[in-house]
C-alpha cells in the first residue's frame, strides 16, 4: 500500500526476469479472465461479481481470520489525515463492521482469512484496489479537482478494505491518476512463464 502506479509497475516487474518467468502488473484482461473463470467454475456467482460480500474484505462484511490486523481510523475528512493503526500480533477474530466511532474496515495480511480465497487466489475482492496496466481516460474526480488534462490515468481494481462491497466489488474499475498514493491502494503481480 502507499504505492503510485510507476512504483507498483517496477517492483512488480522486479520481482522475477531470469531464464524461464518474468513478472509484470496484472491487465484489466486478465482480471477479468480470472473472475470469468471463478464465474465457469462456480467457484463465485455471478451475483458474487457485483457484490462482494461473500468474500471479501470490506468494511461492511463479516471475516474469520487467523493473522494479524491492521485498523484504519480517519479521525478526520481530510484525507492526508487518514492514519493506520500498526498490525497487531498473531490474532485470531472476526474483522468489525463500519461503525459510528469513524472506524473504517479492517486491513488483514494476505492469507489471513481462507474467506478471502478463492480458487487459490487471495484478496481479489476487497483488501486493497489493486493498480493494473489498463490505461484509462477518466479519472476519479472526488481524489483531485486540481487534476491537469494531460495526467495519464490507470485503473485499480477489486474494492478496498475500507469500501462497501456492494459498492466497489470485485468487478469496479476505477481510473486514477498514476500518482495516486493511499492507504488502500497497493498492487498485485503475475508470473509470465517463457
Amino acid at each position: 500500500m502507499f504505492i503510485d502506479w510507476k512504483h507498483a509497475k517496477i517492483n512488480a516487474e522486479s520481482m522475477y526476469n531470469n531464464d524461464y518467468v518474468s513478472s509484470g502488473l496484472i491487465t484489466g484482461t486478465q482480471w477479468d479472465v480470472i473472475l470469468n473463470k471463478m464465474v465457469l467454475k462456480k467457484v463465485i456467482t455471478a451475483s458474487d461479481l457485483t457484490d462482494s460480500s461473500s468474500w471479501g474484505n470490506y468494511r461492511n462484511t463479516i471475516l474469520s481470520y487467523n493473522g494479524r490486523l491492521a485498523v484504519a481510523d480517519y479521525g478526520s475528512t481530510n484525507s492526508g489525515k487518514w492514519t493506520l493503526k500498526p498490525f497487531g500480533t498473531l490474532t485470531s477474530g472476526t474483522t468489525s463492521n463500519y461503525n459510528s466511532d469513524r472506524t473504517y474496515g479492517d486491513l488483514l495480511t494476505t492469507g489471513a482469512s481462507r474467506e478471502a480465497e478463492k480458487y487459490h487466489i487471495f484478496d481479489l475482492a476487497g483488501s486493497l484496489w489493486e493498480w493494473t496496466e489498463e490505461d484509462s481516460h477518466y479519472r476519479n474526480t472526488s481524489l483531485d479537482q486540481t487534476i491537469q488534462d494531460d495526467t495519464q490515468y490507470r485503473v485499480v481494481r477489486g474494492g478496498g478494505y475500507i469500501d462497501a462491497s456492494d459498492n466497489d466489488p470485485v468487478c469496479y474499475r476505477v481510473g486514477n491518476t498514476i500518482s495516486v498514493t493511499s492507504l488502500h491502494v497497493g498492487f498485485r503481480a503475475v508470473l509470465y512463464i517463457k
